[in-house]
């Protein structure tokens, strides 16, 4: 509100950039009579509604899809939910697929073999081979049945069977038994990611009170669950239930846990993994699982789904997607989970803004990233925004890559500059100054956790140094990573030997290097199965095995020798053995005959690994747009899809493509014109945070703020123990003292966490930069900016353009220039009017936030 009110002294907020400040400004709007405006909104409801739901009620379904083709039923217990799929591409609507399951009519020709209960979901009831049809309105279509094993009792495994029941049903769940140490005594692997113990548990703990072979149906599992006592968790399934009678059947069998011959898991898959929907419209999902011995079942009934936005397309536990449609439907893009026994697959399911398509700005597509992008918003029924003017891509470009403002000269070249390329030879010029050395220093200092607390001074100050020659000699982001994890000899003498050096023990180092590298976190695979991926503790102490044998000698108080030993083995902490080195996603890793850490090195920065070049990539596209493929970008997960993964799957082939060469890359990005959106949305973009259809309004990062301050005012202010004039982005030390950075949410470099950077406006931020002694000092020195423009034989009109190109290298706007020239003219201490207007201008959301 301070900052509105402030920037109100001399201007308006940019039309369209209000939403983005949020609570950091005001926006007033004003609306014509409603009288006046009657007919106009009659007339548009009219329009909308016929473009919108029109098609639907004229349209046909000429064409019926049936999943799946063929249905084959072994065991009583099997079920086929069926999806109908009407097509009608007469329609013209990107919606022309949809599910008509719900509005077809089933039936049987034999309902002595297969029955189709009302939601499509077909049921044996005998041996034989039958046919189901479904109808929609004028049109059928059928599909044949085969039941076999009807009368046959089927062995029941407790992995394949028994654990999905108690994920489904939320016993296994970290609110329930799952969570560490049980609940009432009784405790489940967290997901049943181990199912032998958990059979253990169920069937012979305490005493095998669970269970009672003598009466099956006597038993606790079954009568809690049943609520035939009491149960804390409420009733979880019904005694006429499938459930109910496979958990029965297990306990009459003798509990088994396998059979030799029991088949297992291979993958799932959900149907359709893509569709498009719109307001108001239904679509079932369909897991199937496939086993070692070809066959395939449906599980839908015994997964859990979860969606990327459940506000907009919400997914019930059944797999029925709904979204709403209370006329305030936005356009989303969502990615449902479905998870089976550790097992996910993801449906990607989008939805259009209601109404026709917007009109919006022709924007040429320059490369592969506005081609993926701009469809993706066709898709969704987006219009990107303009591309930003000259005085917004300079004032952006030159803080995202050398982390500094451009000065009033540079704007002036650059804005009066005529040729074509002129924005592609800025990003040139800027990559080949010494700032750009300094500014990505700090990027990787911060991932890299380069810090004093963790490092002596000595040894600190030599890792700045490493990576600083690193940037300036544009090492391949590759060889970068390389030297890091194979590093040897002397911390002093080899700066990169100080990354693994601040790591004590090989689990801190797995933790560390996977969550910066690869963007896996896994640290919850320590103790316990990761909740939401597929990493367990054999992955997690496979991975930490690769640094079990670093050596360190001592040659003073400080300085280490990193060395490589011929022994050292990390062991599991249930088995208490040594556990193999392996890569992430491998059963078994090949030998290479070499130290584990070259190995390890050479695997994770391989051209093909499925996780480096995506993770590299996706960080870098965050630092440029404000927001990651993947969010947050340290979290790449299965159950975390990225909301465009073609565009991500593009980003990182370009990384890998251009030789893991930053400069290459970031030239890719900023040569886009997705890069060079302007943050004003339009109606139909404004709450579009994740599809790249205009710019993000970003806060500069605490250091660059704070040398933002000092080079607006003229003035440097003094950093503890380096030299007047250092910048804050150059200082190697996150220590040093300075309580700006740190209210500014300079990290403390304790994790490789992205969220140790804090970049959201608080009302301390604003009251420091109103009130701040220091930044008050620096506006009214007097070798600053605005005593020397006082002194200059400048015109009133020129100095104020001089303020406006320095704060926001942009000239004012008419209304601006006319308001601050009505302070000067006629004042008698024009050194005051400017210190003035220089504050003004300093509080302002424009200055703080790069748009």
């Amino acid at each position: 509100m301070l900052y509105g009110l402030s920037y109100q002294c001399l201007g308006e907020i940019p039309s369209g950039e209000a939403d983005e400040y949020q609570e950091m400004a005001i926006k007033n709007s004003t609306s014509p009579c409603p009288f006046e405006r009657t007919s106009r909104f009659k007339t548009a409801a009219i329009i909308t509604f016929a473009l919108t739901f029109l098609p639907f009620l004229s349209a046909q379904a000429t064409e019926l899809e049936i999943f799946p083709e063929s249905v084959k039923l072994v065991g009583s217990d099997a079920l086929q939910t069926l999806l109908i799929t009407a097509s009608d591409e007469k329609t013209g609507t990107p919606a022309a697929r949809r599910d008509v399951t719900r509005e077809a009519s089933f039936s049987s020709s034999d309902e002595s073999v297969a029955r189709v209960r009302p939601d499509g979901v077909i049921v044996p009831a005998g041996n034989g081979t039958t046919s189901v049809s479904a109808r929609v309105k004028d049109t059928a279509i059928q599909v044949q049945v085969v039941v076999s094993d009807y009368d046959t009792v089927s062995r029941i495994n407790f992995t394949n069977d028994i654990t999905p029941i108690l994920t489904r049903e939320g016993c296994n769940s970290g609110e329930c038994h799952g969570k560490t140490g049980g609940q009432n005594g009784f405790q489940l692997s967290l997901l049943g990611y181990d199912p032998k113990t958990d059979h253990g548990a169920l069937a012979y703990q305490a005493l095998g009170r669970r269970v009672v072979l003598s009466a099956p149906e006597e038993s606790l599992i079954l009568l809690k669950a049943t609520v035939g006592v009491e149960h804390e968790g409420g009733k979880r399934f019904a005694t006429s239930s499938s459930e109910y009678r496979t958990i029965l059947r297990w306990i009459k069998q003798g509990m088994p846990f396998s059979h030799p011959e029991d088949t297992h898991l291979v993958r799932v898959s959900v149907t359709p993994e893509q569709r498009i929907l719109s307001s108001g419209g239904k679509q079932q999902l369909v897991v199937s699982a496939f086993y070692s011995d070809g066959t395939r079942q449906d599980v839908t009934r015994h997964t859990q789904f979860l969606s990327s936005d459940d506000n907009s397309v919400p997914v019930d536990a059944r797999g029925l997607i709904s979204v709403p449609s209370d006329g305030k439907q936005r356009a989303a893009s969502a990615a449902i989970m479905a998870r089976y026994r550790g097992k996910i697959a993801i449906a990607r399911i989008s939805v259009p803004r209601p109404g026709p398509p917007p009109d919006g700005p022709s924007v040429e597509a320059r490369n592969f990233i506005d081609r993926i992008v701009f469809a993706n918003l066709r898709e969704l029924g987006i219009s990107q925004s303009e591309v930003c003017d000259d005085y917004t891509f300079i004032r952006r470009a030159s803080i995202d890559i050398v982390g500094k403002l451009p000065t009033p000269v540079e704007v002036r070249g650059f804005v009066a500059n005529t040729a074509p390329d002129k924005r592609q030879r800025l990003v040139q010029g800027l990559l080949e100054r010494p700032e750009y050395a300094s500014y990505w220093t700090l990027i990787w200092s911060d991932l890299l956790q380069n810090t004093r607390a963790k490092l002596n001074g000595r040894g600190m100050y030599a890792f700045h140094r490493w990576i600083h020659d690193s940037v300036s000699r544009n090492k391949a982001l590759d060889q970068f990573v390389r030297e890091l994890l194979a590093a040897r000899g002397s911390n002093y003498e080899n700066g990169a030997a100080n990354y693994l050096r601040m790591f004590k023990d090989p689990t801190e180092a797995s933790v560390a290097v996977s969550q910066a590298f690869l963007g896996i976190r896994l640290d919850c695979a320590r103790c316990h199965h990761h909740p939401f991926d597929r990493w367990g503790q054999e992955d997690f102490y496979g991975f930490a095995a690769h640094f079990a044998r670093i050596k360190r000698k001592s040659l003073s108080e400080f300085e280490e020798v990193l060395l490589t030993a011929s022994t050292g083995e990390v062991t599991h902490p249930l088995t208490e053995e040594p556990v193999a080195p392996r890569f992430l996603g491998m059963a078994q890793q090949p030998e290479s005959g070499g130290p584990r850490r070259e190995a390890l090195a050479a695997w994770l920065t391989a051209r093909d690994n499925p996780y480096f070049a995506r993770s590299l990539a996706n960080r870098i596209w965050k630092h440029f747009t404000g927001t990651g493929v993947v969010e947050p970008v340290d979290d790449l997960r299965e159950t975390n899809p990225p909301s465009n993964p073609q565009l991500l799957d593009e980003l990182a082939n370009a990384l890998v493509s251009c030789g893991f060469d930053l400069k290459e890359f970031i030239k890719v990005i900023t040569n886009s014109h997705t890069y060079q959106l302007s943050s004003k949305t339009n109606p139909s973009n404004r709450e579009d945070r994740r599809n790249f259809s205009h710019a993000a309004v970003k806060r500069m990062p605490a250091e660059v703020l704070f040398d933002a301050i000092a080079q607006t005012t003229g003035t440097p202010q003094k950093l503890p123990g380096v030299p007047l004039g250092t910048r804050a982005v150059e200082l190697p030390d996150n220590r040093t003292q300075s309580y700006f950075l740190d209210l500014f949410g300079r990290p403390k470099r304790e994790s490789p966490c992205d969220c140790e950077r804090a970049d959201t406006p608080s009302i301390s931020q604003v009251l420091h930069l109103m009130n701040s002694p220091e930044i008050q000092r620096q506006i009214e020195n007097s070798k600053g900016r605005a005593a020397t423009l006082a002194a200059s034989s400048r015109k009133d009109r020129e100095v104020v353009e001089e303020l406006y190109l320095a704060c926001y290298a942009r000239r004012p706007q008419p209304a601006e220039l006319e308001r601050a020239l009505s302070e000067l003219q006629g004042s008698p201490e024009r050194r005051v009017v400017l210190e003035d207007i220089l504050w003004a201008l300093m509080n302002a959301p424009e200055f703080v936030f790069n748009r």
